[in-house]
């Protein structure tokens, strides 16, 4: 039970995350390309570089994962009013 009184408070998380990872993966330009073997090593050497190149990969995820959903749920609502017709 929400004790905050505040109404669709995990809605509201999960709309500003997702919000956040689209955000963050369009600042950082991460959309298609990878780091090479030679970045990546670099990053690792380097404890904020590493936070930082996680944070990237997480909001890279993220985002696919959010866009994967609304294309299954935008799929299925073509479908069901395809066969309520």
């Amino acid at each position: 039970m929400n004790n905050l009184l505040i109404t669709n408070l995990s809605t509201i998380f999960g709309v500003l995350g997702t919000l956040f990872s689209i955000i963050m993966m369009i600042m950082s330009k991460k959309f298609i390309q990878d780091d090479t073997h030679e970045e990546a090593e670099l990053k690792a050497l380097n404890l904020k570089e590493t936070i930082i190149h996680n944070a990237q990969e997480t909001a890279f995820v993220a985002t696919w994962v959010f866009l994967a959903y609304l294309a299954y749920e935008l799929f299925i609502i073509a479908l069901v009013r395809e066969t309520m017709q």
